[in-house]
């Protein structure tokens, strides 16, 4: 069945850092966020979704933009819809957990994200322009 994925992202910045997860099976960075679920706002999404994998709370701020994205894998065609937001991280960076075993959180500095990867592709240019003029 085919069915298009809804996603909200978040962006969270410490320190000049970006907030990132990385998958270590597929070696790919992701902003964190997830799946938004059926009768689920964008906003209670992100907040469920940093505290199921990172034990993270969050204050979910402005929308920024929102993303298409294609793409095949082994698990067949995707279709996303990515929303993205500012945020705010109210858990203390030492307190922050990989909760799920394939997930693991970095806070990359903001002048190394271009030396990175980071899916989906289409948000990475925009999102490394975006905090670029925002710090």
């Amino acid at each position: 069945m085919k069915n298009i994925e809804v996603i909200a992202r978040v962006l969270l910045i410490h320190e000049n850092k970006l907030f990132l997860d990385y998958n270590s099976e597929k070696d790919f960075y992701y902003i964190p966020g997830g799946h938004v679920e059926f009768g689920e706002t964008f906003e209670t999404c992100l907040k469920r979704e940093l505290m199921e994998e990172n034990g993270a709370e969050i204050t979910v701020g402005k929308p920024i933009k929102f993303f298409e994205n294609f793409f095949e894998d082994s698990d067949g065609p995707h279709h996303e819809i990515n929303r993205l937001y500012e945020g705010t991280i109210n858990t203390p960076p030492e307190h922050i957990k990989d909760l799920e075993e394939k997930i693991h959180s970095r806070w990359i500095p903001l002048d190394e994200l271009k030396h990175i990867k980071i899916l989906p592709e289409v948000m990475q240019d925009f999102v490394v322009g975006y905090l670029k003029n925002q710090h």
